[in-house]
């Protein structure tokens, strides 16, 4: 775990040195999955703090955001890795192993971790957005709401 240590303070050499360390892949994916986890936490305690959200099963939210939401996302982080390979292999030719790009692609997915931040609403510099937002996700109102909200500031 030191390689994450060094992460912490910057040292992007620590991705030369896991390129070719193979033994470094399970920690890798590892850190993927723990990620997902906090990631899933901080979805889940954010999910217990909004006003929408009163009333529905406590269980329920956090084996979707934690359990199923973190295997989903190492899922499609495989998947994200795979298609970075063949891209770079195929498409542009490059000499690339698929474990090195795993190892990489692993440690560099750990400030996703950051997103157990999500579950604090000051943390996130008062998140949910303003309601002049909250109505705009779609339909021909989504550029009136926009405007409306450029105005209003």
């Amino acid at each position: 775990m030191s390689w994450l240590g060094r992460l912490v303070r910057l040292d992007y050499t620590v991705f030369e040195e896991l390129r070719s360390n193979s033994s470094a892949t399970p920690t890798a994916i590892l850190i993927v999955l723990a990620t997902g986890v906090i990631a899933g936490f901080g979805t889940w305690l954010w999910a217990l703090q909004h006003d929408n959200f009163t009333g529905v099963d406590v269980m329920e939210v956090l084996l979707k955001a934690v359990v199923i939401g973190s295997v989903v996302q190492l899922a499609v982080w495989f998947a994200w890795v795979y298609i970075t390979y063949m891209l770079a292999a195929r498409v542009f030719g490059s000499v690339v192993r698929f474990g090195e790009l795993t190892r990489g692609l692993g440690f560099a997915f750990a400030p996703v971790a950051v997103a157990v931040l999500v579950a604090s609403r000051r943390a996130v510099g008062g998140w949910p957005p303003p309601r002049a937002l909250r109505g705009c996700c779609g339909g021909s109102r989504r550029w009136q709401c926009r405007s409306a909200w450029w105005r209003s500031e």
